[in-house]
């Protein structure tokens, strides 16, 4: 705080011997820089008011303390050799540097990037690490219960943790140019992860029945990969062959908790009780790529694409469960690892032609094709730590999900009147997919585009966009059967063989229509003066969709204007609103015989009547705005200022079609974030080779996000008791710049 408090001090004294001290020079003060300083170095020291974790997220200032602003860029070279080495937020945990040397022949490069996400770190956790923090174990006076209100020593056994995510990026590579036409790439990179994310997990025989928590997980990650690609150009033609290899490995295997709550066998419930959940396995991926464009003639071009990938997970199976007791009555496993490989093929193409002056034909095709060679096996698992299926017929299957995907399209433009151009488009899609419910759907789609210059600085440019998204016969037990087993299956009544109840359709595969419309306006109506205005429209119609999302809408309107009121002097100006809808329905209904969903004569089980609907209407609206000074008054005094805010509204609208057991209580309010932003810089330029600079900010976000609740607010979930973000703080900073020739 002192340094800063001094900075008022020394920006006066430079004002003060600016004048004296400045070499005259006809040319902009930006073009001495550019010219004349192979380098510059900024140092000086920073801080922010209070700790946070929505305005540090990724800039590394999430921290109440002072920290160290540093920044260098350095150019040199001779004899035809040229390098350049430049570094920023070197007093940061997101710091980056980048080197590279060139010659005419080669070139060589490295580059490190840090980053640090943090997340929401008011809540706190009864759990404790041990024995290298695989397992999470709760204090040694710990009170359990059947519900979380009974943890009656929870208060005093919670404790902060911070959730941050913090990687490493380390690149080194090289270019060697045989001649103009050829020339080759290879590049090697690895990167580590580690840190702490929140993740829920539950201990429990059933779907209706589980003791949840959210528990801190740890993060250990690395990633190796390497590149190497061999370009050719000469003439008509262009190639580019790549190859690139990836290794995933995940340094943690495994989560495992302490059972906190009191339900369940004595082998399952606190104290002895424990509840495992494995993290992403170690995997490889390999991919070939070819490239091309040959220029036929001046009217034909054509363009391919083409990719080879396969990616292998081999990694050592898990136990069922980590829970000892349990395991001993569990069936093994059927194999000790998935030994899986994933292979995807895709290829593009592109022909272009002018067959008259200025028609111009486009036609292309995207094929790509997924095939898993996965081994297919039964796994009698153990239900959420807490029971061991003994009986065959419950085995899972695991199950492959290929598919392909085709699609063909032609696009042709043409100038009209006015200086105006049309385009045209049309698209047919085509997707296969094996063990989903909808096996092959296929979708046309229409484009056009329209562009009007109006006048000299005023132009318009229209688009519009029907899609109809058709898919073939709902296959609702269609995961059912692959996934189940066949003795299981043909125990279990008809009308209750399914998993997503037979009415409900996935957005994703369902039948759809879209209509999208987009206009964007730029308007300069002086040298001075820029205006854009950019409208969006679409709607998604599920027509077909009883129980789902049946519509949505999203609507967006963003208006920007600049004015340049002198030479030395810039206003900025914006302003956007978003709003985006859904219609969701869905029914209530319990297992059993409650699970026929195919009676039409009362009385009628649950899932069968449709006065157990139940619907919600989702409305999320967005809005911001901003205003943004540049102003020199003096060649030697840059001064800017920002001010950004933004406004995003949930609302949440439940209603229910009638059955008495029903509610539509509304939720406890609507969900509403708030954030304004100031951002005032100044730099006072001693002399050419010598900058001072202040950067102040304030940041003011507050969210009442009602999703927030105390650890034991819901009985059967043992949460972190994090708060929503409240956020007031300042930050400053201070720094000098120095350039060298």
């Amino acid at each position: 705080m002192n340094v800063l408090a001094r900075t008022p001090i020394f920006l006066a004294l430079a004002v003060a011997g600016g004048t004296a001290l400045a070499q005259e020079d006809s040319r902009p003060l930006a073009t001495r820089w550019a010219m004349d300083y192979s380098g510059s170095a900024e140092i000086g020291v920073g801080y922010v008011s209070d700790e946070n974790f929505e305005f540090g997220e990724y800039n590394g200032l999430n921290e109440d303390e002072a920290f160290l602003i540093g920044n260098i860029d350095w150019s040199g070279g001779s004899d035809g050799t040229l390098w350049n080495f430049s570094g920023s937020n070197l007093g940061l945990d997101t710091r980056e540097s980048e080197g590279r040397w060139r010659t005419e022949t080669w070139e060589l490069f490295f580059e490190y990037d840090a980053q640090k996400q943090v997340r929401n770190n008011t809540g706190r956790t009864p759990f404790r690490s041990r024995e290298g923090g695989e397992l999470l174990v709760l204090p040694e006076d710990w009170v359990s219960g059947v519900n979380t209100t009974d943890f009656a020593t929870l208060d005093s056994s919670l404790r902060g943790i911070d959730f941050e995510i913090e990687r490493d990026f380390y690149q080194f590579g090289g270019i060697y140019r045989f001649g103009e036409a050829l020339n080759v790439e290879a590049a090697v990179s690895y990167e580590e992860r580690e840190g702490n994310r929140e993740r829920g997990a539950a201990i429990f025989n059933n779907a209706a029945a589980g003791d949840a928590v959210l528990i801190p997980y740890s993060v250990d990650e690395e990633v190796l990969h390497f590149d190497l690609a061999v370009n050719y150009a000469e003439g008509p033609l262009a190639l580019s062959g790549t190859f690139a290899y990836n290794d995933f490995d995940n340094n943690e295997e495994i989560e495992v908790w302490q059972n906190p709550y009191a339900n369940f066998g004595p082998d399952v419930r606190y104290p002895t009780g424990l509840g495992g959940m494995s993290e992403e396995p170690d995997n490889e991926y390999y991919i070939g790529r070819l490239m091309g464009t040959w220029i036929i003639s001046p009217t034909l071009r054509v363009q391919v694409d083409g990719s080879y990938a396969k990616t292998e997970q081999d990694q050592r199976f898990l136990e069922f469960t980590v829970n000892e007791a349990i395991l001993e009555d569990a069936a093994p496993l059927p194999r000790d690892n998935l030994d899986a490989e994933l292979e995807t093929k895709v290829f593009d193409g592109r022909v272009f032609w002018n067959p008259i002056r200025k028609l111009r034909l486009e036609g292309y095709f995207h094929g790509e094709e997924r095939d898993f060679d996965v081994p297919r096996d039964g796994y009698q698992y153990v239900i959420g730590d807490a029971f061991a299926i003994p009986d065959p017929s419950g085995r899972i299957y695991n199950t492959a999900h290929s598919y392909s995907i085709n699609t063909y399209g032609i696009e042709g433009s043409y100038p009209l009147p006015l200086r105006s151009k049309l385009w045209l488009t049309y698209e047919y899609e085509e997707i296969e997919r094996d063990n989903s419910a909808v096996v092959e759907s296929d979708e046309d789609r229409y484009k056009l585009r329209y562009r009007l210059p109006i006048l000299s600085n005023l132009n318009l440019r229209f688009e519009a966009l029907y899609g109809d998204r058709v898919a073939d016969e709902y296959e609702w037990n269609q995961s059912y059967f692959a996934r189940l087993d066949p003795e299981r299956i043909n125990a279990t009544p008809d009308a209750q063989r399914y998993q997503n109840h037979p009415l409900l359709s996935q957005y994703h595969i369902a039948t759809r229509e879209r209509v999208e419309g987009r206009l964007d306006m730029d308007w300069q109506p002086g040298t001075d003066w820029n205006l854009a205005l950019n409208l969006l429209y679409r709607e998604d119609d599920y027509d077909e969709t009883e129980l789902g999302i049946t519509d949505e809408e999203l609507g967006s309107l963003s208006l920007t204007a600049s004015w340049i009121a002198a030479d030395n002097l810039v206003l900025g100006a914006w302003v956007s609103a978003n709003e985006y809808e859904s219609e969701q329905t869905g029914r209530a209904f319990r297992g059993g015989a409650d699970k026929n969903a195919f009676e039409v004569f009362p009385p009628l089980p649950q899932a069968s009547d449709p006065s157990r609907n139940w619907g919600v209407d989702v409305d999320d609206e967005t809005v911001a705005l901003g205003l943004a000074v540049e102003w020199s008054p003096t060649e030697r005094l840059d001064l800017s200022a920002t001010y950004s805010y933004q406004d995003t509204e949930s609302d949440y609208d439940f209603s229910n079609a009638g059955a008495s057991d029903l509610s539509d209580e509304p939720l406890p309010e609507d969900y509403e974030t708030e954030m304004h932003h100031v951002i005032l810089e100044g730099a006072w330029h001693f002399r050419d080779n010598l900058s001072v600079g202040v950067n102040y900010q304030y940041w003011n976000y507050d969210s009442d996000d009602w999703a927030f609740v105390a650890p034991n607010a819901i009985d059967k979930v043992l949460t972190l008791g994090a708060e929503p973000a409240d956020e007031d703080l300042h930050y400053i900073g201070t720094s000098i710049i120095y350039r060298w020739q």
